[in-house]
């Protein structure tokens, strides 16, 4: 699943998907985007002015928003009280294509613009919807978002004002740390076979073990190594931490090239909710490792 600047090509597509939920809104009797507006017309400017956003899943988009970071004018007043008072990041026109919705895209999008986000340095994503547009709401404060009152639009309609805050430090994964029994077969597996670079090796004598800690994105994956320790548990797996998940842009094309190292993988499958592709292997401990689209 990419995630990208919408393209003009785009413009047809993601009005398309604007129509379907127009339709889906006048369906359920939500009073929403029920007045022509947003149309390709609005679509077009996003892209023109570089804030529409798409996740892309094998060339086709597949969600939709618009990704801003100047003052929005309707937030200016709001009969409540945003949560953060800095600058902040608004979203805007969010729409999913209608045969993927229920299958996690809507979370997907607001986690990738939010990584957006920090990137820019503001403390927030402010958005807003209708009162009536329950799945949005939910959507919304499943991944975070906080109710904050409501903002009325430049044509006096009312709506629902939400805000996730940025700014909080144990949002941001840090590290995973495990165990591991062998030094040499780690080495071999997570640096030589995986391709983690080593930021620090301590080893400690006092406690007989040695920890490695390795780069892994922008996180860090901690190494415990020592004798001794009990077998993983599993089939049934104990409670805990079930797995460590990596994400890669082209699940098949890494499987590949883990084989080629000589690791072996199970079949690629498909996530029944997210649509990414994905598939396990194990290290040299049976720790489950997963990739991830």
């Amino acid at each position: 699943m990419l995630f990208q600047k919408a393209a003009p090509q785009d413009a047809p597509a993601i009005a398309r998907m604007i129509t379907q939920a127009q339709r889906w809104f006048a369906e359920n009797g939500i009073d929403q985007w029920q007045n022509g507006y947003p149309n390709e017309e609005s679509v077009r400017k996003d892209i023109a002015a570089g804030s529409g956003v798409v996740l892309r899943e094998q060339g086709r988009v597949v969600c939709y928003a618009s990704l801003g970071f100047l003052p929005e004018p309707s937030y200016a007043e709001i009969d409540g009280a945003w949560r953060c008072d800095g600058d902040y990041a608004v979203l805007h026109r969010v729409v999913t294509e209608q045969s993927r919705k229920g299958q996690g895209l809507a979370g997907e999008l607001f986690a990738r613009c939010e990584s957006a986000a920090r990137l820019f340095g503001v403390q927030s994503l402010r958005v807003d919807t209708h009162e009536q547009n329950g799945p949005m709401q939910r959507a919304l404060q499943k991944f975070g978002f906080l109710p904050c009152g409501r903002i009325r639009l430049a044509d006096g309609s009312p709506r629902l004002a939400f805000e996730k805050p940025l700014s909080v430090p144990a949002a941001q994964f840090h590290h995973a740390a495990i165990w591991a029994s062998d030094y040499d077969a780690a080495i071999r597996f997570y640096v030589q076979q995986l391709g983690l670079p080593v930021i620090r090796e301590n080893k400690r004598p006092e406690r007989g073990d040695c920890k490695l800690d390795l780069r892994a994105g922008d996180g860090e994956l901690e190494i415990f190594i020592a004798p001794g320790h009990p077998a993983r548990v599993s089939n049934p797996e104990a409670l805990g931490l079930r797995h460590l998940a990596f994400r890669v842009e082209d699940c098949e094309a890494a499987v590949r090239e883990l084989n080629r190292r000589g690791i072996e993988t199970e079949p690629v499958r498909t996530d029944e909710f997210s649509g990414g592709k994905f598939t396990f292997f194990r290290d040299p401990d049976g720790l489950p490792l997963e990739l991830h689209e």
